[in-house]
């Protein structure tokens, strides 16, 4: 280049051009630390020619004096002010001294965009941006400013719609109209969206913001930066700052929307919550958490009291979902089949071949077909123990048996779950233990009561943990400020001590069957249990003996015969023996399961290892979760969720969200609803549901979040919002779905092939 011009973040290199006839000049942008930024953009970076009739007003590409040629005048630069003028072709006196860094010639309209050097500050949420440049209007006739220099950017395909209006942004954020010979016809409006069909959503009050939170979002923010004219920079650079400029929404706090037309006039007027754009003659709108539909005459189509409005997919737009959120759960096996249908708002989990549901904030059995066996009709219930459940009617407490049968009366405060023929209830004297029969085998004398386990009871007075037997006799009178239940080797964690509380083991005559006064005592793994003492962590075995020394600063449960420990920052593998069995060299370490257990190297490379130590996949997948059932699951740096197989290859597709496989299945989220696939990525449940929880003995819980149905544009309901599932099926026909039950209905509402399975 002939010279170099600095000056704050732009540079602009001179170099002479081969004919000898001017100069071309090359802007260019620089970040905080002089580097040349992103040249993608053509914000950042452009050459123009200079000198003769060959100028430039700052587009990323050369060009001819013709774009600057009006019918009375020329735009001309000026080297030595490094600015934009007009003269008259006339006489080629100057019209406008030259003042403007940038010109956009908009022959067709009339106008030129003119743009000086002005830098203003915006707060969007808590990060603010600098917008560096302030535009106004000349009309190309007159040869004259014929706006303020108050813009950051004028909406010119507004105008080359026809409209006689165009949208504008002032120069401190708010919005407005602006009409084709430069008068402002509407100013200060918070927002004023895209005319679509004729009319745009706005709102008067309020202010423009960003939110990272799902939400009321207008549109990306990053979007509604990068279409204004004016170029704008971030000022705040923590890594919130650049997180939320790259994924939060533009927002208005504060707006109350209604709907213009195109020549400025209000045509809805602003009263909802939010608004979205015109489609098809119609608004969508929200009134203070509830929806509806409105046309351009401001008549309610969809009055606002349903949940959800919104357009059904593949109907271009002329067919709407309503919907009613009424949170339903059911249960599904692990074939993917519906065994008990999502109409209850809350369900248990199966014991003894019944589980609990709930419908109408009240409680009931079904069996395993789904059938209810047990009406709905009680308060609180629990699972079903020794063939009777705890229900409570009224106010008091029972038992029923399996078919609903009282078989105790109401008559207690609390009441426990039968064990060894006896069940703890609460009545006015304390707590006490009753047989079937509902007579007390153990007089109510304690302050609390805990189930019965292999012929012991836990009971509480003053504060206080002791044993009993069946027979009420103390086995250990309370002297513990806690006794743990009991595990399946006979012993119990007990807490002892005020001040310096420490943890022992007992056996079932509440005797301490160790001397180590320990501080964390964790559950017992194939014989082994990890415990913290002086030193930091080993095991003890089921005499209480510690058999591998406490020098590990972390551990994991053994699995596999194998458990993890952790020493100097390192982890790696002991055997039950406390041998070394795989070298602590790795950063993290999984549990073993089926064999294999995933290992990390650093923070987040993941390789998969056999008992032997053996690398089935070099430490070297981003984020490992887990692998189970053959499969790895991985998810990556942008949040989204893949499996592997032992091969480190990918076998499927990208999930929102995803868990580990499980009795050959798992769960996954697509669109925000979830599904199930198997482990060839079949989809055995296509993802429609609000959630599908963990299986547990075969079964999940699903839930649904509400109910679907249908109206037309008119607001004419098609199908009352009575299904889980509504789609189009094409052909004029839609497909619904209710519990294990499809039909399928036509445009009108009637069926044509009923509900059945």
């Amino acid at each position: 280049y002939q010279r170099i011009e600095i000056e704050g973040n732009h540079a602009r290199a001179y170099r002479q051009q081969a004919d000898g006839k001017g100069e071309a000049l090359t802007l260019l942008q620089l970040d905080g630390e002089g580097r040349l930024r992103d040249t993608s953009n053509f914000q950042n970076h452009f050459q123009v020619n200079i000198g003769g009739k060959n100028r430039g007003n700052g587009s990323n590409a050369e060009s001819s004096s013709n774009d600057y040629l009006l019918d009375q005048f020329e735009w001309f630069y000026s080297p030595q002010e490094d600015r934009w003028g007009l003269r008259r072709l006339q006489d080629g006196e100057i019209q406008i001294d030259p003042k403007f860094h940038s010109v956009q010639v908009e022959r067709a309209l009339g106008f030129t965009l003119v743009g000086m050097e002005k830098s203003e500050r915006y707060e969007f949420e808590r990060t603010t941006f600098r917008f560096d440049m302030a535009y106004g209007l000349v009309s190309n006739n007159l040869g004259l400013l014929v706006t303020e220099m108050d813009f950051w950017d004028v909406r010119f395909e507004d105008f080359r719609q026809g409209y006689p209006v165009a949208r504008c942004v002032f120069s401190n954020g708010r919005h407005g109209l602006i009409d084709t010979i430069g008068r402002i016809v509407r100013r200060d409006l918070a927002f004023l969206g895209d005319f679509i069909d004729g009319a745009a959503r706005f709102s008067f009050t309020g202010r423009l913001s960003g939110s990272i939170k799902p939400g009321h979002s207008l549109c990306k923010l990053r979007t509604y930066l990068n279409g204004l004219a004016t170029p704008s920079v971030m000022l705040d650079y923590t890594q919130y700052d650049q997180l939320f400029r790259h994924d939060a929404s533009l927002t208005c706090d504060g707006c109350e929307w209604g709907y213009i037309d195109t020549t400025g006039k209000v045509i809805v007027p602003p009263q909802y919550t939010f608004a979205k754009d015109f489609v098809n003659d119609v608004g969508i709108v929200e009134c203070h958490g509830k929806w509806g539909m409105v046309n351009r005459d401001a008549d309610v189509l969809i009055p606002c009291r349903y949940d959800g409005v919104q357009f059904l997919e593949n109907t271009n737009n002329k067919i709407v979902r309503v919907y009613i959120r009424e949170p339903k759960y059911g249960l599904i096996d692990t074939l993917g089949q519906l065994t008990v249908s999502a109409v209850y708002d809350e369900i248990g989990s199966f014991r003894e071949g019944r589980l609990a549901v709930k419908r109408n904030g009240l409680w009931g059995f079904v069996d395993r077909d789904g059938l209810e066996v047990i009406p709905c009709r009680f308060r609180e219930v629990q699972n079903f123990s020794n063939g009777l459940a705890a229900a409570k009617l009224g106010n008091g407490w029972g038992f029923i048996d399996k078919q609903g049968n009282v078989e105790v009366d109401f008559l207690y405060r609390r009441a426990g779950n039968f064990q060894n023929g006896l069940a703890w209830v609460y009545a006015e004297e304390g707590v006490g233990y009753i047989n079937k029969e509902g007579i007390f085998i153990v007089p109510p004398k304690f302050d609390k009561g805990f189930d019965f386990h292999r012929g012991i009871a836990r009971v509480v007075i003053d504060n206080e943990y002791g044993l009993i037997d069946t027979t009420g006799h103390f086995i250990q009178r309370p002297r513990y400020s806690e006794i743990q239940e009991f595990n399946e080797h006979g012993l119990a964690v007990v807490r002892y001590g005020n001040n310096n509380i420490r943890y022992g083991l007992a056996g079932p005559d509440g005797e301490l069957i160790t001397s180590l006064n320990l501080r964390e005592i964790q559950p017992f793994s194939e014989g082994l249990s990890a415990v913290k003492y002086k030193d930091g962590y080993g095991f003890i075995d089921t005499t209480g003996r510690l058999v591998i020394p406490d020098i590990y600063s972390r551990v994991s449960s053994f699995s596999e015969g194998l458990a993890a420990v952790q020493k100097d920052g390192a982890c790696g593998y002991i055997n039950r023996q406390g041998e070394i069995a795989i070298p602590l060299e790795y950063s993290k370490c999984l549990d073993f399961n089926g064999g294999k257990a995933v290992v990390y190297r650093g923070i987040r490379k993941a390789g998969l290892i056999d008992r032997n130590g053996n690398q089935l996949i070099e430490p070297s997948v981003d984020r490992m979760l887990a692998f189970q059932e053959g499969r790895g699951l991985v998810r990556d740096e942008k949040y989204r969720f893949y499996y592997i197989t032992e091969q480190a290859h990918l076998y499927d597709g990208y999930y929102e969200k995803a868990t580990e496989f499980k009795h050959g299945v798992a769960v996954v989220q697509v669109d925000g609803k979830w599904g199930i696939i198997n482990q060839k990525g079949i989809e055995l449940i296509p993802p429609k549901y609000d959630k599908i929880e963990n299986f547990e003995d075969g079964y999940a819980k699903v839930r649904i979040q509400g109910f679907n149905g249908l109206a037309s544009l008119d607001g004419d309901l098609i199908v009352q919002p009575d299904y889980e599932y509504i789609s189009y099926a094409g052909d004029g026909l839609f497909r619904v779905e209710q519990g294990d039950k499809i039909g399928y209905f036509d445009m009108d509402g009637h069926w044509v092939w009923n509900l059945r399975k």
